[in-house]
Order: structure tokens, then C-alpha cells, then sequence
């Protein structure tokens, strides 16, 4: 799973971060990639990329809000079922991959 995210974030500058281990993995969204400044509240990062993949049939999970110190900040959970297996993994990072590309071309100027 980890393997296949870390693809989907390395064509994607709005994610911050990958954090996990095994197959619970976590996504941080940022609107600036090098000094890692979340989104603005109101962009709804979280709530456009959980509708973005439900929409494309996967259910994530959204993380707390304000767990940017209380500050905001964007990110999702994705915790599959243990007896997940390759291709549902791969669909789960291309549905990202693409739900990620729709948002990013909403976002610029």
C-alpha cells in the first residue's frame, strides 16, 4: 500500500506528507510543498478528496480536523481490511492519483 501511495504522492505537490506503517496510511495535504503550509480552511481539502474517491467507489477516512495544532491542516486515514489484496490496492492509488489531479487543476489561477 505504502509503495503505491508513495507513487501517487510523488506527482502530487499538494501532499505533504506519507506517513504509516503496514497497511494504515496517513496523507497530509499542504498548499505550499516546501514550507508545508496547510490549505486554508475553507478550500475543504479533507472533504473534496474523500467526495472525489467515494464518487470513484473508495471509502476513506478523514483525519481529525485541526490537528495542525489547531490550526487547520488537510489529511486522510486509509485503513483497508486486512485480506486487501494488489489489484484493490492498486485501485485505491489510482482513484487518489486521479481524485488528487481533479482537485490540484481546481486550484490553480
Amino acid at each position: 500500500m505504502r509503495a503505491a501511495l508513495s507513487e501517487v504522492a510523488d506527482r502530487h505537490p499538494m501532499v505533504g506528507d506519507l506517513r504509516g506503517r503496514g497497511l494504515l496510511v496517513g496523507l497530509e495535504f499542504v498548499a505550499d510543498p516546501a514550507s508545508k503550509v496547510p490549505f486554508p480552511e475553507d478550500a475543504e481539502i479533507t472533504r473534496r478528496v474523500i467526495a472525489g474517491a467515494l464518487d470513484r467507489g473508495v471509502l476513506l477516512i478523514g483525519g481529525v480536523p485541526g490537528a495542525n495544532y489547531g490550526a487547520g491542516g488537510d489529511h486522510i486515514q486509509i485503513s483497508p481490511p486486512y485480506i486487501i489484496g494488489n489489484d484493490e490496492i492498486e485501485l485505491v492509488a489510482e482513484v487518489l492519483d486521479a481524485t488528487l489531479t481533479e482537485i490540484e487543476a481546481g486550484l490553480r489561477p
